[in-house]
């Protein structure tokens, strides 16, 4: 049981609140979204050229792939024709071969802004949160194209945090030496779980 605490008058004391915010304004997100790729970027030894397929649709394009750790990554700012203005970043394991027609094991998109109480409903499953620390973390909320959310939670065995009254899967600090792994790793999970019945 955890021990209760007072104050210097005898009141008993809050537990302290771990401050955080979710990341709203255009530039914020932008400039987050630069790193982000960057960070990624820098990985990549090679880009190949593929066709990006998903239920429905399908586009060109020029992947980033990187050897030391072996998934693909493909990102593209959508504004026009979409429900929701985005930064698409779509994530694959493996090596694409050329030409391929490949499908996305997972998109950690962001919303480009967020402007009104209904848009901050994590319908974009990317999450962007400032912590007390300023550090910058991302969350995703386990929503995954053609799987019941139930199953995501069901099967995830990342780390998770809640925030007010929504848990999000923690991907990692943006800013840490271990956060193109924390990705990897990420990715990998979402793979396991959309093979699974």
């Amino acid at each position: 049981m955890a021990m209760i605490e007072f104050d210097e008058n005898g009141n008993v004391k809050r537990p302290k609140r771990h401050d955080f915010r979710f990341l709203s304004k255009k530039t914020e997100i932008a400039n987050t979204q630069r790193e982000f790729e960057d960070k990624l970027k820098s990985t990549s030894n090679q880009t190949i050229p593929v066709t990006i397929v998903w239920h429905g649709g399908s586009t060109e394009a020029n992947v980033y792939y990187s050897a030391n750790y072996d998934f693909w990554f493909y990102f593209e700012k959508l504004e026009e024709g979409v429900p929701i203005p985005r930064y698409w970043n779509a994530f694959g394991l493996g090596k694409p071969k050329a030409n391929a027609k490949i499908h996305v094991d997972v998109e950690i998109n962001f919303p480009l802004e967020i402007t009104t109480q209904s848009e901050s409903d994590f319908r974009i499953a990317g999450v962007l949160v400032e912590q007390e620390s300023k550090e910058i973390w991302v969350y995703h909320t386990g929503r995954l194209s053609g799987k019941k959310f139930e199953d995501f939670w069901k099967n995830y065995i990342g780390a998770s945090r809640r925030f007010s009254d929504k848990y999000l899967a923690e991907i990692g600090n943006i800013d840490s030496k271990d956060f193109v792994n924390n990705i990897k790793n990420f990715v990998s999970d979402v793979a396991r779980i959309k093979k699974l019945g």
